[in-house]
């Protein structure tokens, strides 16, 4: 197997900012369900970087550039930021469709 020049052969140095990005992702992915309990727009904001990013994720285990690079032993909470993510979009949509149908059902009431 030839050798890419812009591939580390060392990644031990740089898993440390691995695992600290994917925590970040998904702590902010669990900081937007409080705005999502409300429907509000801003939980779509915070949860968006989980969910591309996580993709990335996800995307460097499936198609990995080279098929005998070592895989890190924690990865497995690369999904994580996707799916709380996700989760945290699915929930505002919950909420904003209860509160929608909380509106129109106030406004069929007769005064």
């Amino acid at each position: 197997m030839t050798h890419l020049p812009w591939y580390p052969d060392n990644i031990d140095n740089s898993l440390a900012w691995i695992f600290g990005i994917v925590f970040m992702l998904v702590v902010m992915g669990i900081i937007s369900f409080w705005p999502a309990s409300r429907g509000h727009w801003s939980a779509v904001l915070l949860a968006a970087p989980s969910v591309v990013l996580g993709g990335l994720l996800i995307w460097n285990i499936v198609a990995p550039i080279r098929p005998d690079s070592p895989m890190p032993d924690l990865w497995f909470l690369f999904p994580a930021p996707l799916a709380v993510g996700l989760a945290s979009i699915l929930f505002w949509m919950a909420a904003r469709h209860s509160r929608r149908e909380a509106q129109e059902s106030s406004d069929e009431e007769p005064s």
